[in-house]
């Protein structure tokens, strides 16, 4: 498996081109192969600082990758050719989306129907082109509906295409309550990306972590993602309570360490 960092770690320092070049630069430098690209503003909207050609050419520079996207469904289903093109001129094969849209989650269990229906159709769409569409999961997605409890993500695994992917979230699925194991088991052969996030605690209070620094069991974690054909182990860290370059830095060092004491 090979490591990569999500860009949402660091979204303050990726506002402009020179941010995005210095966070590349750095990310490379720590030990990263690859980065997500998701809340990188200076290549947002319709005239971004940075185009995909851009972005290309630095990670070029700099020997990295673009392992995944976070995109909004609405670009998808509005502008699929653009968004085809963005990902193949990056050469990212796994976009996907980062949260359920409003409308799903307002149009409960059977909002959740039609989303896995619209991932479904969206990802036949895209095969021909090397895309393959995904979904990225926080922990709303666990909630029990209904008069028989189901809950949406069992809906979007089990309505979906194998074809679609699913970038696992370690921290929300543990957040949820749910079996983390179980569920990389289940989701084994459609997680090539995946979310390695951890939670500690604080006091009274739990928070986000570096990963190696909470309390997520790792040394059970990351052989079954490397048993469920996971290409990807992202780093990523929603916020911290000290400088977030040093959290991404102990988060390198650990999982570098963790991956390569991995039977091969």
């Amino acid at each position: 498996m090979r490591l990569g960092l999500q860009l949402f770690t660091v979204r303050d320092h990726v506002k402009s081109g020179q941010g995005l070049h210095q966070s590349l630069r750095r990310a490379k430098e720590l030990g990263y192969e690859g980065v997500q690209i998701s809340a990188v503003e200076c290549m947002n909207g319709d005239r971004p600082e940075v185009d995909a050609k851009a972005g290309r050419t630095m990670l070029d520079e700099f020997g990295l990758e673009c392992c995944a996207t976070h995109r909004p469904i609405e670009r998808f289903e509005s502008s699929l050719e653009l968004e085809i093109l963005f990902h193949s001129v990056l050469r990212c094969p796994f976009p996907a989306i980062a949260v359920p849209p409003q409308w799903a989650r307002d149009g409960g269990l059977d909002g959740y129907r039609r989303l896995a229906d619209n991932l479904n159709q969206l990802d036949e769409k895209m095969r021909p082109t090397g895309l393959s569409m995904g979904y990225h999961n926080h922990a709303v997605e666990f909630e029990r509906m209904g008069k028989g409890g189901e809950r949406p993500f069992d809906i979007l695994v089990e309505r979906t295409e194998k074809s679609v992917h699913f970038i696992l979230d370690t921290y929300w699925v543990w957040h949820a309550g749910v079996d983390l194991l179980e569920q990389i088991e289940r989701l084994k052969g459609r997680i090539p990306v995946v979310h390695l996030k951890d939670k500690a605690v604080f006091g009274w209070e739990v928070d986000y972590a570096p990963v190696g620094e909470g309390n997520l069991n790792w040394a059970r974690i990351l052989p079954a993602f490397a048993n469920a054909g996971t290409q990807w182990v992202v780093v990523e860290q929603d916020s911290s309570r000290r400088d977030i370059w040093d959290c991404v830095a102990s988060s390198a060092r650990f999982c570098r360490a963790a991956l390569g004491a991995l039977p091969v």
